[in-house]
């Protein structure tokens, strides 16, 4: 796996450090609120397959979660342009949110507004 992971686009399907399910990426860049307002900035939020999104199955993660990529999903140049701008964004305002991309241990799910380590996930 290469040192610099490229931002995959939606539809990309993962597989994550230490967990089994595949996990298709449904969004980037998302913040969350947890329970003490502070803002939570991620690379990714994505579902498990095959299901899918239903109720609270969706997964925060960040690149330095990605153990594999299985599928990369459908690009455009309007998607290339977007994640271009999207990844320079990130790099200017990520200092703002408290993030948790240095511990691979952890892949964080905010569910019900609750942290749960990812040994406690069932998807």
């Amino acid at each position: 796996m290469s040192e610099k992971l490229e931002t995959l686009p939606l539809g990309s399907v993962v597989k994550l450090k230490e967990l089994e399910t595949e996990i298709m990426i449904v969004g980037q860049y998302p913040i969350t609120l947890s329970d003490d307002s502070v803002s939570h900035l991620f690379e990714y939020i994505g579902t498990s397959l095959p299901i899918g999104i239903m109720g609270s199955n969706t997964l925060y993660f960040n690149k330095s979660d990605v153990e594999e990529t299985i599928f990369i999903g459908y690009k455009s140049k309007n998607i290339e342009n977007f994640i271009f701008d999207m990844d320079m964004w990130y790099s200017k305002y990520k200092d703002s949110f408290q993030t948790v991309f240095e511990n691979p241990k952890k892949v964080i799910r905010i569910a019900h507004n609750k942290q749960e380590d990812k040994e406690n996930i069932s998807i």
